[in-house]
This record gives C-alpha cells, structure tokens and sequence, in this order.
C-alpha cells in the first residue's frame, strides 16, 4: 500500500490530522488574539479565505458586482450552469488554489462523477485582468496581476 503525504495509510488519517493542525494553530493564534497581543492577518480575515460563498455575499450587499456562481456537487446542475451563464471557471470553495477554466475534457462523465466527493465553486468566466484589493489597516492598496490562465 502507497503511504500518503505525510506517511499516512489513508486519506482519511491525512485529512484527520491536517484537521488537528489547523485546530491547534487557530486556538494559539485565537489564544494570544484574547489575551491581547497583536496579530497580523487576525484570525476573521483567515477565516473568510475558507468561506467563499459568504465572500461573495458579502461583496454584493455593499454593492459590489461578482460574477454569476454556483456551487454544486451534482454533475448535471454544472451542465446547466454553463449552458445557461456559458464559459465557466471554476475552483475549491475554501483556500486558495487557483482557478481553471471549465473544458470540454473536463466534462467527461468521470470527471462529472467526481464532484460528489466534494462541491466545486462554479463562476461565469469573465475576461480581463485579476484584481486583487489588499488593505493594511484602514488604508486601501490595489494590486493589479494577470489572469491564472490564458484565455
């Protein structure tokens, strides 16, 4: 049997432990946050990263515009999004990895079969460049960068 990453026997010891990690890392950081210390990237903006559907909801009620999203773990819900919204991107729902646009090879009915181990986040692919906003303390700073991919 193949170890995992890690030199676990399993996916599931894997996630289990990376679980435990992140658990202990958020309580110190939310221990020394409590006891007033002063913390870089506090523990509220981290979690945001982790909750993509409440960032999104939360930009439109200040009226920001996103793109059309779904999330989904059924194949046939992903067949109709792109047929009614058309070319697609899409990523995790939590963290930070990169986007991929949605293409026909990725529609195979194996790969399909794949989101029921866990829902994607699906977006209308809209062209341009990637903004990114970054704010340090009340002061607003915009950072301009390229697509992840090539259109």
């Amino acid at each position: 049997m193949t170890k995992q990453k890690g030199g676990f026997d399993t996916w599931k010891e894997e996630y289990i432990a990376e679980t435990e990690r992140n658990s202990f890392l958020c309580s110190v950081l939310r221990d020394l946050e409590l006891k007033g210390k002063r913390i870089v990237n506090p523990l509220t903006c981290f979690d945001l990263h982790f909750i993509k559907l409440y960032q999104i909801s939360l930009l439109q009620s200040h009226g920001i515009p996103v793109p059309k999203t779904m999330i989904t773990y059924l194949p046939e819900e992903v067949l109709k999004f792109r047929e009614t919204v058309g070319p697609l991107i899409y990523k995790p729902c939590a963290g930070g990895a990169s986007c991929h646009r949605l293409e026909d090879q990725d529609l195979t009915k194996e790969r399909l079969e794949l989101l029921k181990n866990a829902p994607v986040l699906f977006q209308e692919c809209v062209e341009g460049d990637n903004i990114r906003v970054y704010m340090v303390g009340n002061e607003v700073g915009l950072c301009r960068s390229y697509s992840y991919f090539q259109y």
